[in-house]
């Protein structure tokens, strides 16, 4: 009897020092993978550039392989920003089988986001959410969100631009040119070229639905302009802005 207990103390005993030291082998694997990892600021900046270039799966792909690296919470609000609009640009230029899915996941990863003290990050979250629910068919939550916007940043842009587009979505043709127009005057004012290029790209989305092609030409052509500007003097990529309206002209 003395024997059995003897041993299955001994298996007891093996089984705890097993234990401790797997536990020892995750931890130190842990700090392994944080070592090797890259520094948040190289992760956020070099995912920035490849949704910059149209490149999302890659984004997106970089932020899930790196998230070890992304600790502080602005770190992680600005990763999941990026991956809203990473998710947006798949599901609208993907497969239509996935759409649905990847939706969920802008929607998901622009909530996530609000959460950040940074007032643009809040801004650009607040433009993209809506988007994702329209097409998610979550129409009154939409207007909901685009309401609350454009009454906490009545002097930005970028949230009357998100109206512009959701009042086409919606059919409001002549509305939506009204708020471009709106957009476009008040981003040159701010020196915002991207958003002007947005204004004028959306107004011609616009008056293309409504027939008005001559018109939706010269606008397109406008967008380009503000766009290669935009990049010219930020040295941010407008690719992915510019080869959109390309086609959108190429195709009237």
């Amino acid at each position: 009897m003395a024997e059995f207990f003897l041993s299955a103390g001994f298996i007891l005993l093996l089984g705890f020092v097993t234990g401790c030291n797997a536990m020892v082998y995750l931890f130190f694997k842990k700090e392994q993978e944080i070592a090797k990892a890259m520094p948040a600021q190289k992760i956020l900046k070099l995912a920035k550039k490849l949704y910059a270039d149209g490149k999302y799966d890659e984004s997106v792909a970089l932020i899930k392989k790196n998230k070890v690296s992304l600790t502080g919470k602005e770190e992680i609000a600005e990763a999941n920003r990026i991956l809203g609009w990473d998710y947006y640009y798949i599901s609208i230029k993907g497969p239509v089988a996935t759409r649905k899915g990847n939706l969920k996941l802008a929607e998901l990863s622009f909530r996530e986001a609000l959460n950040t003290r940074n007032k643009s990050r809040k801004i650009s979250c607040l433009n993209g959410l809506p988007l994702a629910l329209w097409l998610l068919d979550k129409k009154p939550e939409t207007w909901s969100v685009i309401n609350k916007a454009v009454a906490s940043f009545s002097e930005e842009p970028s949230v009357w631009n998100t109206k512009a587009i959701t009042l086409r979505r919606e059919g409001r043709f002549a509305e939506s040119v009204q708020v471009c127009e709106k957009v476009h005057k008040t981003a040159l004012a701010k020196g915002d070229l991207r958003t002007a290029g947005h204004a004028k790209q959306n107004k011609a989305d616009a008056l293309r639905e409504i027939g008005e092609t001559r018109r939706a030409k010269t606008e397109y052509r406008t967008a380009i302009k503000l766009y290669e500007r935009s990049q010219k003097e930020t040295g941010l990529s407008a690719k992915f802005h510019i080869s959109g309206v390309e086609e959108k002209l190429s195709a009237l």
